[in-house]
């Protein structure tokens, strides 16, 4: 009577057990989710550009600072998971972005512009859950620039700038702000470090004003 009792026990007691982690596994299909600890998103960027070149030795240009845009696409992966928050939610990120960039530039003679192909690399560390500061690399392929010549202040030297081609990785940053909607408002400056090109030794800098509408993409 006792074995057949003690039996009985023990089945009773597999099977609560087996119940019990079918239970578990019902009330929690979340948990490989809730593993997860980044967020990929993209959207689309727009801004406006603020440009302005170093000094041309030689020649007065009378430089000044010209406004131009960009416009592009912008992909952030936000790793990290605060305790008790979404994936996306801990201090560091990066973010890819490819952009069209148009720069102007004022001179004493015409205004130069430069369309520029731009792909900035930046690390992004959250001060908070909202406001975060970038750095990093943008690199820059020059495609058209005009006018074909311009002139410096006395009219005596002319320089051809309509064929003027290259690459420059200028050192960015900048500060964004972004809200639960997704929308971030950003500013950023960038430095170039490449002269336009031998016979035009200047740099070109520029503060840009941007918006970017982020979307969550896929959760890692």
């Amino acid at each position: 009577m006792k074995k057949k009792f003690l039996f009985m026990l023990l089945a009773l007691s597999c099977a609560f057990s087996s119940s019990a982690f079918a239970y578990d596994d019902d009330e929690d299909p979340n948990a490989v989710q809730d593993r997860r600890s980044s967020v990929l998103k993209l959207g689309p960027k727009v801004g406006v550009n603020f440009a302005h070149m170093s000094k041309f030795q030689g020649a007065d240009l009378e430089q000044g600072m010209g406004v131009g845009f960009n416009l592009g696409v912008a992909a952030q992966m936000h790793f990290g998971r605060k305790r008790g928050a979404d994936a996306g939610t801990g201090p560091l990120g990066v973010q890819l972005e490819v952009l069209y960039a148009q720069n102007s530039i004022k001179t004493s003679s015409k205004n130069i512009k430069l369309s520029y192909l731009e792909v900035p690399v930046l690390v992004k560390f959250f001060v908070l859950p909202n406001l975060s500061i970038e750095a990093g690399p943008t690199f820059c392929k020059l495609l058209s620039s005009s006018p074909d010549v311009i002139s410096d202040k006395s009219k005596v030297v002319s320089i051809k700038t309509g064929d003027l081609k290259g690459g420059d990785v200028r050192l960015s940053i900048g500060a964004n702000f972004e809200t639960k909607m997704g929308l971030v408002l950003g500013a950023r400056y960038n430095i170039g470090t490449s002269k336009l090109a031998g016979n035009f030794p200047c740099k070109v800098n520029d503060l840009s004003i941007n918006a970017i509408w982020l979307f969550d993409i896929a959760k890692f």
